[in-house]
């Protein structure tokens, strides 16, 4: 497992290696998290408010699911080659960390927005014809470091703007490190 697995195995690595277990860390906007599933996003795919003690129960099969629906198939990184597997992984692991957007904000997901650049096409941050068409087109290899050395980017954004958040800047490093090692 790891980053140039396949999805299945990288959401195994993600849950297992990355995300972990229960957690509830002080500072930590998301709150209490389990597998990487923080309590509004559970909400949000229950379709109803849940507690703490809801997550701490949530089960791998249905932190996959999420996963897959919401992190995979949603974005649309299921129509990215899947060759680098690493490449589709990135993107996945960015959107999980940090989010797919809110429509009704009009936000997008950043991982989308990376890609878009990386490979030349308009950012609009949706996933369509243009895009995929530019990634067929596009060195994957080369796409891949655009959008990782975007993502380090952006953790500096994150540090530059909310200094209180440096607490946690190790981890994301750490996590970081195979992709970096993947190059």
């Amino acid at each position: 497992m790891g980053v140039d697995s396949s999805v299945d195995d990288f959401l195994d690595y993600l849950m297992e290696e990355e995300e972990g277990g229960y957690v509830d860390v002080p500072g930590d906007s998301g709150g209490c998290t389990k597998y990487g599933i923080v309590r509004r996003t559970l909400s949000r795919w229950r379709r109803k408010e849940v507690s703490c003690e809801d997550v701490k129960a949530l089960t791998k099969g249905e932190a996959r699911h999420i996963y897959t629906q919401w992190y995979y198939r949603d974005p649309k990184f299921d129509q990215i080659p899947a060759t680098p597997r690493k490449l589709r992984n990135l993107l996945v692991d960015a959107a999980v960390q940090h989010g797919t957007g809110k429509a009704d904000a009009n936000q997008s997901c950043p991982a989308t927005h990376w890609l878009q650049e990386a490979v030349g096409a308009h950012s609009d941050g949706i996933i369509g014809p243009h895009t995929l068409t530019a990634v067929q087109s596009a060195d994957l290899e080369a796409a891949y470091r655009g959008v990782l050395s975007r993502r380090l980017e952006y953790y500096g954004g994150i540090l530059s703007n909310h200094p209180d958040q440096a607490k946690f800047a190790r981890g994301w490093m750490r996590r970081m490190r195979p992709f970096v090692e993947a190059v």
